[in-house]
């Protein structure tokens, strides 16, 4: 499927606007009886309450695509943990030579590869009766931005920025409601 990413030359997607953070949208109209997709429903981002109750450690997982399949992508699913909730922008870069960028997000281990760019990333709920509330239910947590050469780290983007897009979109008739009702 093509997506023009400007039309009549401005741009068709729109990024968060606080340059520290790695998100952006660009909406598209997908013909689901056409092509095999599934959407994230906004109710499974999760609330502040819900994101400032998740600590280093918790169990996460990744569903990105197998990059080399050229027919059909098979999601490939990946499990790991947060393994840093950093206060301050991290230091990264784009390129093993590019300048130092600072970013705000936190970090993932293990590593679940360059090529799951943009890959969604959801918590692993807690199985038992004595799992803690917060962890009652799936929740996007964030999309993976970015991955650290020679570790088994990953940076991931907190879906709270683009829930943020999203809302200051406007669309007329998206449905934004989300986190525990």
């Amino acid at each position: 499927m093509r997506v023009d990413l400007q039309k009549d030359g401005a741009p068709s997607w729109w990024h968060f606007h606080d340059d520290d953070v790695d998100a952006a949208v660009l909406p598209v109209q997908v013909n689901y009886s056409l092509y095999d997709v599934n959407a994230l429903h906004p109710e499974l981002f999760p609330s502040d309450l819900e994101m400032a109750g998740l600590e280093t450690g918790d169990r996460v997982m990744s569903v990105g695509l197998l990059p080399e399949e050229k027919t059909r992508n098979y999601p490939i699913t990946t499990f790991g943990r947060i393994a840093n909730i950093p206060l301050e922008d991290v230091e990264t870069r784009c390129a093993p030579k590019s300048p130092i960028l600072l970013l705000k997000e936190w970090l993932i281990a293990p590593d679940l590869g360059s090529a799951n760019g943009g890959a969604p990333i959801f918590n692993v709920p807690a199985p038992g009766p004595d799992a803690a509330a917060s962890e009652a239910r799936p929740l996007i947590l964030g999309v993976q931005a970015l991955s650290y050469p020679g570790t088994a780290v990953v940076g991931m983007t907190p879906i709270g920025y683009v829930y943020q897009i999203l809302r200051d979109l406007k669309l007329p008739d998206a449905n934004l409601k989300h986190g525990v009702h």
